[in-house]
C-alpha cells in the first residue's frame, strides 16, 4: 500500500475576516472525517481572504483489509435438520454472503454460527470524490449566499477547486464547480498557473503576491508596523485589531496616514473607534501615551512600497477618515447644546425589550436598585443614584447614534461637561464594563455596584416576561450578563451567595454560568470537586479553586488525593462526629486526634479570614498522621466502640476537607 500528500484548495471570492480561520478549521475536521480509516500524517490548515486550504502528509491510498470473523445465531436456531432457517438466511443475506459460506464454531454460549467478512479496503480517492462536496457545503456560516443559477449555498461563491493526491488530480464536483490542477494570485497577477504539489502551491502563490500561510502573514504585518512605530517613535495600543486585520489582507503592505492636527480636539476614543471600526486602521500614541494624527494602515495592495501608490492609498484613507471626524464634530457639538439630562427625556420613547417597557422604565428600577446595593459595594448612595439616573441618557445622542461602542463614554463627557461629580462621570462610563472577555473592569466602586445591578435587573425583568435564553440563541445578551454578575463580585471582592437573593430557574441560570466561568479558569475536575461543597458565593469558591489548584500543582498531590479520597470514602456512610468513652488503643490514633485538634482551630481562624490556601495547607499537613494510622490499624475493628471513634475522628477530618472540596470527585 502507498502514500501520497493530498492538498484541497478551495478557491472563492473574499470571505469575511471571521470566517477565514473558521472555514480553513472546518475542511481539516471534515477531509480527516472522510478519511477516517485511512492512515495518513500531520494535517495543515492554511487560511487567506480568498484561499482555504489543507494538507495532509503519507495518505494511504487505501484502508488497511481485515479479514473478521461475525457470528450470528446459535447454530441449533439457524439450522433445523441441516435446512437453515429464516434467521440464518436473513444473517447471511445481511452480511453480503451466500448460506453456503456460514460455518459454525464455538461461541461462549454453545455453537453459533459465523461467516469470514473482509472489512476496510476502501479507495482514498473515491472516498474522497464521495464526500468532499458535504465537506465543504456543509461548513455552519453564520451567513450564507447563493450565486448565479446555482442551488449550494456558502459564506461567498466557490470558483476554483483542487483536489490533488501526490501528483494526480482527483476530479471531484463541488456544485457546478469542477477541480481543476489551476490557481491563482492576487487579484493583480490574475496569470493562472499550474499546482503540481502543496510546497509546489505555496511558492506559487507568493510569487504571485499570497501568503496563504496566516501566522506568516500575521508575523509580516507585525514586523511591518513595528518598523513603522520605530521610524515614528509611536507606539500602538490597539494590538487586538491585528488579529481582524491579518484575514483582511492576502499580501500586508503597511503605510502611514495622517488626518488633519484640528480633528485631535475631538475625544480620543471617539477618534480611535472611528478608526479600528470604520477603517481597520492602527492609531498611533506618543510615548506619553496622547494620540497622534498619524495612523498605519495595512493594505492588501502588493504595490504599495512604491511613492505614488502609497500616497494614493494614503490619501483615500485620510479622506474617508477626515468626512466621518468631521461628522463626529459636529455631531458632538450639536450633542453638547443640551444637558445630558435633557437627552435622557427622549427615552421615554425608546422601548427596551419586547414586552419590557421603555428605557426610561428601565432606569426608574436602577434608581430603586441603588438604595438597596449601595452599601454591598461600598458604594456612595447619593453618587450611585445620580449615576443611574443619568447612564442611559446618552443613548439618544447623536453621537451614539452614529458611534454605538461610544455609550457611556459619551455620557461621562456631557456629564462632565454639565458639571456632574466626577465619581456620577466615571460610573457612567464604567456601567458598561465588562464588555464580553475583556479584563477591563469598573475601578470605582460606584461603577461596579452600577454595572451589576444593571446587569441583574435586565436579567430579572427578562426572565419576569419569560424571554430567558433557549438553546444556542441569546439575542438579548442575558448569559453575558449573568457572567457579568460572577466577574463583576469576584472583581470587587465582594462576598455574597446568589442564593441570598435570586431563586428558581435565574438561580439556576446564574449558578450554570458561574460554574461555566471557574471551568474555563480552573478546569473541569477542580470546579466539579469546589462546587461539591455546595456554595454558591463566586469570591468563597474562587478562594477554594485558587488553594485546590495550588494543592494540585504541589509534588505529592496524587499521594495526597488518594489519602484524602480514602477518607471521604469511608465515612461516607458516618455523619457522626462525637466521640465515645475515648481511649485510643493504637498511638497513631492518639498522634492524629491532637493534630487534628489543633489543626481544625487554625483552619477555622484562616477560612474566617479568607485564607483558604494557608487553611488547606494546615489540612494538608495531617497526610503523614492519617497514613500512619492506616497502616497500623484496621479502621473497621470488630469493636463498635473503637470502631465508632476512628470513623468519628476520620470524618471529623473529611468535614473539615468539605469546607474546600470533594476529594471522591477528583479524577486520577
Amino acid at each position: 500500500m502507498s502514500i501520497q500528500d493530498l492538498l484541497i484548495v478551495v478557491g472563492c471570492e473574499e470571505l469575511p475576516a471571521r470566517y477565514v480561520q473558521y472555514a480553513a478549521a472546518e475542511l481539516k475536521k471534515n477531509v480527516l472525517k472522510i478519511l477516517k480509516g485511512i492512515e495518513h500524517g500531520t494535517a495543515n490548515t492554511y487560511a487567506a481572504p480568498r484561499h482555504i486550504a489543507v494538507s495532509i502528509s503519507a495518505v494511504a491510498t487505501h484502508a488497511k483489509s481485515e479479514v473478521k470473523i461475525v457470528t450470528g445465531p446459535p447454530a441449533d436456531r439457524a439450522f433445523v435438520n441441516g435446512a437453515p432457517t429464516k434467521g440464518a438466511i436473513g444473517f447471511a443475506r445481511g452480511k453480503g454472503v451466500d448460506v453456503s459460506d456460514l460455518k459454525v464454531i464455538d461461541g461462549p454460549r454453545g455453537p453459533v454460527v459465523a461467516v469470514e467478512v473482509q472489512t476496510g479496503g476502501e479507495s482514498t480517492v473515491e472516498l474522497l470524490q464521495q464526500g468532499i462536496s458535504d465537506a465543504i457545503l456543509k461548513m455552519d456560516f453564520e451567513r450564507s449566499m447563493r450565486w448565479g443559477n446555482g442551488s449550494v449555498s456558502w459564506a461567498r461563491p466557490i470558483n476554483r477547486l483542487i483536489v490533488l493526491f501526490g501528483d494526480v488530480h482527483i476530479p471531484c464536483t463541488v456544485g457546478e464547480v469542477s477541480s481543476s490542477t489551476t490557481d491563482a494570485g492576487h487579484r493583480l497577477f490574475a496569470t493562472p498557473f499550474e499546482v503540481m504539489s502543496a510546497a509546489d502551491w505555496i511558492q506559487m502563490l507568493s510569487n504571485n503576491k499570497v501568503i496563504v500561510e496566516r501566522e506568516r502573514r500575521r508575523d509580516v504585518c507585525t514586523a511591518q508596523l513595528e518598523d513603522w512605530t520605530n521610524q515614528l517613535s509611536a507606539t500602538i495600543q490597539d494590538w487586538d485589531l491585528l488579529d481582524e486585520v491579518v484575514d483582511l489582507v492576502e499580501f500586508p503592505m503597511t503605510i502611514c496616514c495622517r488626518f488633519p492636527d484640528d480633528l485631535l480636539e475631538l475625544p480620543p476614543r471617539l477618534l480611535v473607534e472611528a478608526m479600528k471600526l470604520h477603517q481597520r486602521v492602527f492609531p498611533l500614541y506618543n510615548i506619553d501615551g496622547s494620540l497622534r494624527s498619524d495612523f498605519l494602515v495595512i493594505t492588501n495592495h502588493p504595490f504599495a512600497d512604491q511613492p505614488e501608490v502609497a500616497a494614493t492609498i494614503a490619501e483615500g484613507n485620510k479622506r474617508v477618515l477626515t468626512a466621518r471626524f468631521y461628522d463626529a464634530k459636529f455631531f458632538f457639538a450639536e450633542d453638547r447644546k443640551k444637558s445630558l439630562l435633557t437627552h435622557g427625556e427622549r427615552l421615554q420613547n425608546m422601548r427596551w425589550v419586547r414586552k419590557g417597557g421603555t428605557v426610561a422604565e428601565k432606569v426608574e428600577r436602577l434608581e430603586a436598585m441603588s438604595a438597596v446595593w449601595s452599601q454591598t459595594f461600598g458604594a456612595d448612595p447619593e453618587i450611585l443614584k445620580r449615576s443611574a439616573t443619568l447612564c442611559k441618557c446618552d443613548l439618544t445622542t447623536q453621537m451614539v447614534n452614529e458611534f454605538a461602542k461610544l455609550q457611556g463614554h459619551v455620557g461621562k463627557l456631557l456629564a462632565g461637561f454639565d458639571g456632574e461629580d466626577a465619581s456620577v462621570c466615571t460610573a457612567i462610563e464604567e456601567h458598561y464594563l465588562p464588555h464580553g472577555a475583556e479584563e477591563k473592569y469598573p475601578a470605582t466602586a460606584e461603577g461596579s455596584a452600577l454595572a451589576f445591578i444593571d446587569r441583574l435587573d435586565s436579567l430579572q425583568r427578562c426572565f419576569e416576561l419569560g424571554l430567558q435564553p433557549k438553546g444556542s440563541s441569546d439575542a438579548l445578551g442575558l448569559r453575558r450578563a449573568a457572567n457579568g454578575l460572577v466577574r463583576l463580585l469576584l472583581n470587587a471582592n465582594v462576598s455574597l451567595s446568589f442564593s441570598s437573593f435570586l431563586d428558581g430557574p435565574l438561580l439556576d441560570f446564574v449558578l450554570a454560568r458561574m460554574k461555566s466561568h471557574f471551568q474555563d479558569a480552573y478546569g473541569g475536575d477542580i470546579t466539579a470537586a469546589v462546587f461539591a461543597t455546595g456554595l454558591d458565593c463566586p469570591v468563597s469558591l474562587n478562594g477554594r479553586m485558587i488553594a485546590m489548584q495550588r494543592l494540585s500543582q504541589s509534588e505529592n498531590f496524587s499521594d495526597m488525593r488518594s489519602t484524602f479520597k480514602r477518607v471521604m470514602g469511608l465515612t461516607k456512610e458516618h455523619t457522626n462526629t462525637t466521640l465515645t468513652d475515648i481511649q485510643w488503643v493504637d498511638p497513631t490514633e492518639s498522634a492524629l486526634a491532637e493534630a487534628f485538634a489543633s489543626t481544625h482551630d487554625t483552619v477555622t481562624q484562616r477560612l474566617a479570614t479568607q485564607e483558604y490556601s494557608a487553611a488547606l495547607e494546615s489540612l494538608s499537613a495531617l497526610k503523614p498522621h492519617i497514613d500512619a494510622l492506616f497502616d497500623a490499624v484496621m479502621v473497621m475493628d470488630d469493636d463498635p466502640t473503637i470502631r465508632h471513634n476512628r470513623l468519628s475522628l476520620l470524618r471529623a477530618i473529611a468535614d473539615d476537607f468539605r469546607h474546600f472540596a470533594d476529594f471522591t470527585i477528583l479524577s486520577t
